[in-house]
């Protein structure tokens, strides 16, 4: 949920997929993990060579509120984690 409300990436919905449908969206999930891969490669070439430069940003730092969501979240995460 703090995907969906803060970062907007996600939309949280159940539901039953169809095996057929399943898997077109496991292969579509790999293709774009594959491509990002080789975006974040040429980035990262480009910048280690001088030809490609991030702008500065503003501040990366969460406010109060979203940091305090964002370690409930991980405070979630690391007790489903097993030992």
């Amino acid at each position: 949920m703090l995907l969906r409300d803060e970062l907007n990436v996600a939309h949280v919905r159940l539901c039953l997929v169809k095996s057929e449908e399943l898997d077109v969206i496991y292969r579509y999930l790999t293709h774009g993990e594959l491509r990002i891969r080789e975006l974040l490669k040429k980035i990262i070439a480009k910048t280690t060579d001088g030809t490609y430069a991030l702008e500065p940003g503003g501040s990366l730092t969460p406010d109060s509120q979203r940091q305090a969501k964002l370690s409930k979240l991980i405070e979630s995460m690391a007790k489903r984690i097993p030992e």
